[in-house]
């Protein structure tokens, strides 16, 4: 009898050893997939500004609001993105979804 007793026991601390390693292994993949996937999507953000700076870039020094506003409004509906160009005085120039001449900064 006391082996039986013995064993039951051995075999839950093997339980609890497997549920304890499982439940952290579970925990660093949750992590790893969060970062793979952050690192993803900043890749993404990274690579469509740098398109649309290409784009604009030539219109930024002394350009037209109404040029840049209506680049920033084809450029966003085309890549499903809001597009926001400030200037470094903090004058909106140009914005995909509002009018920059009614958007504060």
């Amino acid at each position: 009898m006391a082996r039986i007793g013995i064993m039951w026991r051995q075999l839950a601390y093997y339980y609890l050893i497997i549920i304890v390693t499982v439940s952290v292994l579970a925990l660093l993949v949750a992590e790893k997939t969060e970062r793979y996937y952050l690192r993803g999507i900043e890749e993404d953000l990274r690579i469509r500004a740098e398109l649309i700076e290409e784009v604009l870039v030539g219109y930024l020094p002394g350009g037209h609001v109404a040029d840049i506003d209506q680049i920033a409004k084809k450029l966003g509906r085309k890549i499903g993105t809001r597009i926001t160009v400030i200037a470094p005085d903090g004058v909106v120039l140009g914005d995909s979804e509002e009018d920059p001449e009614r958007m504060e900064n």
